[in-house]
């Protein structure tokens, strides 16, 4: 972990460089902290409702079909993990309203956006962990994303991956 550390740090001697660090147990926490660099906890509620939160929003870019189609699989496999059968019809219900809500005005590309689309009230309860008020939804279901400014970037994964959603 600190070899880890050090080496990513020895980046930050290059001209107009940026570190992003994935990290486990907060071995890089105080190293990133110590360079001006920002840490988040994406799993806990240290960094959560902060101006600093990690804010995710997926289905932003949804207009260019090629993020469309990305979109649909990476729902249909959020579906999947959650329990739903994927038939035909759920997907073409998930393009339906992926399609529609590609025309929306960016701020409202969001799940639960999705969700207000989706004509079938199984798809919606499935994805309304996904959603605001849901565990995951203050990091997936933004409005803008936020992952910070600061020239080393480090996210604290130990709290996420121990969900059965990573």
């Amino acid at each position: 972990s600190v070899l880890l550390a050090l080496m990513a740090l020895q980046f930050r001697r290059y001209e107009a460089n940026q570190v992003f660090a994935f990290d486990f147990g907060g071995s890089i926490r105080l190293a990133s902290l110590g360079m001006g660099g920002d840490w988040h906890d994406l799993g806990g509620e240290l960094t959560a409702g902060t101006e600093t939160s990690v804010a995710l929003q997926p289905l932003a870019g949804i207009f260019h079909t090629p993020e469309r189609a990305w979109a649909a699989d990476w729902l249909v496999a959020i579906l999947t993990r959650e329990g739903v059968t994927i038939t035909p019809e759920v997907k073409e219900h998930l393009w339906t309203a992926l399609t529609s809500l590609a025309s929306a005005p960016m701020e409202e590309r969001t799940i639960t956006g999705l969700t207000v689309l989706l004509q079938s009230n199984d798809l919606k309860r499935a994805l309304q962990p996904y959603c605001v008020g849901g565990p995951y939804g203050r990091l997936l279901d933004a409005e803008a994303e936020n992952l910070g400014e600061a020239p080393i970037l480090a996210f604290e994964t130990e709290g996420l991956l121990g969900t059965g959603a990573a």
